[in-house]
C-alpha cells in the first residue's frame, strides 16, 4: 500500500488544481489495486460530487466511512454531499458525528446548520451558523447562510446587516449581492435593493436570479415598463423559469395588459401545476377583468394547495366583498394580516360585551379606510363602550367631533389603557355588517366653522364651485389604475358656469405644469395642511369630483355631493355594476366601461356637469339610514 501513496498525493494535487480528469484516473487506478483505499474512496467521492455524479459520490464516501468512521473530514464531506442531494437527515447525522469527535470543527458545524435549514429547523440552523462564525469569523458562506436563516425567520433588519457584512467580505459576489438585495427589498428599501441587483449584474451579466429579483423591485417602485424589459431578458436565458414568467405576468398586469398577463399565468400553471402562487396571480388577473367566478375558482385551488397562503385567502375575500357577499367576505378578510400590531388587550371581533369597557379602534391601512370605518365608533358607544380611536395624524383634527368617540389619539402618541382593541377594517365583521345594515347615516364628519370661514375667503365666487381630485397616494398598490393625469381632465374646464377648485395635495411635475397653464383652476391644494382644511374647503363647494382616494371618502362622510371616477375593476367597497354607494348616500359612481377607458368616464361627467352649473343638482340631498 505504501507504493500507492505517491499516486494518491499526485491525484490530490491535480484535484486541488482543478485538473479533474487526470485526478480521477489516478484515484481509479489506486482503487483497482486497493479497493479499500480510504483516501482514494474519499477524494474520488468529493471529485464525483464536483462533477455532478451525486449518487456515485455518496456511495464512495459511504464506503470510505465503513472503513474509517472516525475521519472527521470524511464525515464533513459526506454531510456536504448529502446536503447537496437534499438528504438532510443523513447530512445531519454525519455532521453531528463529526462534531462529537471534534467539537471545534467549523466546517462540521456549518454542514449541521445547512442540514437543519433543509429540515426547516431554522432557529437551530441560525445557532449553528453563529457557532460556525464564532469558530471561524471570516467564513463568508456562514455569513450568507446566517443571513438566509434570519430572512427565513422574518428578522429582516438583522438579515440586511448579515448580508451587508458578507457583501463587504466578498466584494462583487453576484449571489451575495442578490441575497442582500432581496433582504433590502423585503425591508421596503427598494432603491438600495435595486442598486444591489445592478451590482450583481455588473459582476455577472447573465445571473438570472438577480434579473428576476431586480424586476420584482422595479414593480415595487412602480416602474413596470422597466420590470417587463428586464424580465424578458431573463426569459431569453431561461425560457421556462417559472418565477421569471410569474414576474412577467405581474408586470403586464401592472401595465393594464391584463389579458396578456392572464395568458402568462396560465403558462406558469402549465409548468408548475402544484405552485399556488400561479393560481393566486391568475385569480388576481381574472378579478381585474371582473371575472369573479373564475377568480374565486383560482383562489380556491391556490388555498387547497397551500391552506396558509394568506394573500390568496385575502384576494378571495376581496372578490366576495366587491360582489356584495359580505357574509363570506368579512370573515375571509381577516387573512389580510401580514404583520399585525401587538397589543396587550385582546382582539375584539364582536363576541364579548362592550358595556363598561374601553375599546381601542386603530388604523391599519390608508386614510380612506379610516374615514370610512370611523363611523363604527358610534355603534360601539351605543353598546356601552368607552371608545378610544387612534388615527393617522393628518386626520386627527377632522375626526375630533365624530359621534361616539370619547378620545381621539394620533398614531405615535401614548395610548389610553384599554380592555379590547379592534382594527378599522375588522369593524364591519365585528358588527355583522350586511349590505342592508351598513351604518350610512351622514354626515358623521363636520368641518370646523372657523376653518370654513378662513377658506371661504379664498374661494372663487359667482359660479358653481366644484372641487377636483385626480390622483391618489403614489404609494398605493393600485394608484396607477385609479389615478388620472390632470391633462386628461381638461375637457371638464370647457363646461361653462363652473369654477374649478383643485384639492390635490400631492402634485407631480406634469400636473403642476398643467395647473400653471390653467389659472382658471383655483389651486388650494398647496395650502391644505391636513384633512381639517380639506373638509373646510369642501364645505363651501357644490360638488366634489374625485378619483377613488381619501378625498372621496371625506366628501361622502360630510354628505357632500361627490362624483367618484372608478376604474373598470373597482376597489371592493364600491361593489360592481352600481351607480350609487350604500356607504355614502351622496355619492355617484362613474365607471370605466372597459379597462383603462377614462375617456368614456370623462365624457359622461362632461355631459352631466351642466346640471351642476345650472343649480339643478342639490349639493346636500336628504341622507340617512343605517
Amino acid at each position: 500500500m505504501a507504493g500507492l501513496r505517491p499516486r494518491t498525493s499526485c491525484a490530490l494535487e491535480l484535484h486541488k488544481r482543478g485538473i479533474l480528469d487526470q485526478a480521477e484516473g489516478l484515484y481509479t487506478g489506486v482503487l483497482r489495486l486497493a479497493p479499500d483505499h480510504v483516501e482514494a474512496l474519499h477524494f474520488l467521492g468529493v471529485l464525483k460530487n464536483q462533477q455532478g455524479a451525486v449518487e456515485e459520490a455518496l456511495a464512495l464516501t459511504a464506503a470510505a466511512l465503513e472503513l474509517n468512521s472516525g475521519w472527521v473530514d470524511l464525515l464533513v464531506n459526506h454531510a456536504l454531499i448529502n446536503n447537496g442531494a437534499g438528504r438532510h437527515d443523513a447530512a445531519l447525522a454525519a455532521a453531528e458525528r463529526a462534531i462529537a469527535i471534534e467539537p471545534a470543527k467549523a466546517d462540521a458545524v456549518f454542514q449541521r446548520g445547512n442540514a437543519l435549514m433543509g429540515l426547516d429547523r431554522t432557529v437551530e440552523a441560525l445557532a449553528a451558523f453563529e457557532g460556525t462564525l464564532a469558530l471561524n469569523p471570516g467564513d463568508v458562506d456562514a455569513m450568507v447562510n446566517r443571513g438566509n436563516a434570519l430572512f427565513e425567520l422574518k428578522r429582516v433588519a438583522e438579515a440586511v446587516e448579515a448580508f451587508a457584512g458578507a457583501a463587504a467580505a466578498a466584494p462583487g459576489h453576484a449571489g451575495i449581492l442578490n441575497n442582500y438585495g432581496q433582504a433590502l427589498d423585503e425591508a421596503g428599501r427598494w432603491a438600495e435593493a435595486l442598486a444591489c441587483f445592478d451590482s450583481a449584474l455588473a459582476s455577472d451579466p447573465a445571473y438570472v436570479p438577480a434579473m428576476i429579483n431586480r424586476a420584482k423591485t422595479l414593480l415595487s417602485l412602480d416602474r413596470p415598463d422597466e420590470a417587463l424589459a428586464g424580465i424578458d431578458r431573463a426569459l431569453e436565458l431561461a425560457p421556462d423559469k417559472v418565477t421569471a414568467l410569474n414576474v412577467r405576468g405581474r408586470a403586464l398586469a401592472a401595465l393594464g395588459r391584463t389579458e396578456e398577463a392572464l395568458a402568462v399565468f396560465d403558462a406558469v400553471i402549465a409548468l408548475a401545476p402544484d405552485w399556488p402562487h400561479g393560481y393566486n396571480n391568475r385569480g388576481s388577473a381574472q378579478a381585474a377583468l371582473n371575472r369573479f367566478a373564475a377568480a374565486r375558482a383560482s383562489f380556491a385551488i391556490a388555498t387547497e394547495i397551500d391552506p396558509t397562503l394568506a394573500s390568496a385567502h385575502t384576494n378571495e375575500a376581496i372578490v366576495h366583498l366587491v360582489d356584495g357577499d359580505f357574509a363570506r367576505g368579512w370573515r375571509k378578510y381577516e387573512w389580510r394580516w401580514q404583520k399585525p400590531r401587538q397589543f396587550a388587550a385582546p382582539l375584539w371581533l364582536g363576541g364579548e360585551p362592550l358595556a363598561g369597557r374601553t375599546l381601542l379602534i386603530y388604523p391599519e391601512q390608508g386614510l380612506g379606510d379610516t374615514l370610512q370605518c370611523v363611523r363604527y365608533a358610534a355603534l360601539a358607544a351605543a353598546r356601552g363602550a368607552n371608545v378610544v380611536v387612534e388615527v393617522q395624524p393628518p386626520l386627527k383634527s377632522v375626526l375630533a367631533g365624530v359621534d361616539g368617540v370619547s378620545e381621539m389619539v394620533a398614531e405615535g402618541d401614548p395610548l389610553t389603557p384599554h380592555d379590547l382593541c379592534c382594527p378599522m377594517l375588522s369593524l364591519p365583521l365585528a358588527f355583522g355588517t350586511t349590505l342592508a345594515t351598513i351604518p350610512n347615516r351622514v354626515p358623521y364628519i363636520v368641518a370646523a366653522p372657523e376653518r370654513i370661514a378662513k377658506w371661504r375667503e379664498l374661494m372663487p365666487t359667482g359660479k358653481a364651485r366644484v372641487g377636483l381630485v385626480w390622483a391618489g397616494n403614489r404609494g398605493h398598490h393600485n394608484n396607477r389604475n385609479r389615478s388620472i393625469a390632470l391633462e386628461r381632465l381638461l375637457p371638464l374646464l370647457a363646461v361653462p358656469g363652473i369654477d374649478w377648485v383643485a384639492l390635490q395635495t400631492e402634485i407631480g411635475g406634469p400636473d403642476r405644469a398643467v395647473l400653471d397653464a390653467h389659472p382658471d383652476i383655483t389651486n388650494l391644494g398647496d395650502g391644505l395642511v391636513d384633512f381639517g382644511d380639506t373638509a373646510a374647503v369642501m364645505a363651501a363647494l357644490d360638488l366634489v369630483v374625485s378619483v377613488d382616494t381619501a378625498a372621496a371618502h371625506l366628501a361622502g362622510a360630510m354628505a357632500k355631493r361627490v362624483w367618484i371616477l372608478q376604474p373598470f375593476s373597482p376597489d371592493w367597497r364600491w361593489l360592481i355594476d352600481r351607480r350609487d354607494s350604500p356607504w355614502y348616500p351622496t355619492a355617484k359612481l362613474f365607471r370605466q366601461p372597459a379597462p383603462g377607458d377614462w375617456s368614456s368616464v370623462i365624457s359622461e361627467v362632461v355631459r352631466e356637469l351642466p346640471g351642476v352649473a345650472a343649480g339643478l343638482i342639490s349639493p346636500s340631498p336628504a341622507c340617512g339610514g343605517g
